[in-house]
């Protein structure tokens, strides 16, 4: 915002002014995970592939540092196609 204000590319009159913003009090974070196991059905069957990833997220308190939320969430896909990174 400091920038925005010497900048004159932009009007000064949508620019925050001092003493206006306010600090945020939570932050959101997260992180995704991927496995890859292989499936046997059979003996004779074709071996499958099995790739599960995990979304994981955090939402912690700024200003105790504590986690206030805390989630993990996974999305499943079978088959010899299945997508993966």
């Amino acid at each position: 915002m400091r920038e925005l204000r010497k900048n004159a590319e932009y009007d000064h009159a949508m620019v925050a002014g001092k003493g206006t913003l306010v600090a945020p009090n939570m932050s959101l974070s997260g992180k995704m995970i991927q496995r890859n196991l292989n499936l046997e059905t059979c003996w004779l069957c074709q071996k499958q592939e099995r790739v599960e990833y995990y979304m994981q997220l955090t939402l912690t308190d700024l200003n105790t540092g504590l986690s206030v939320w805390e989630d993990e969430q996974p999305i499943i896909k079978e088959g010899r196609q299945a997508p993966r990174w």
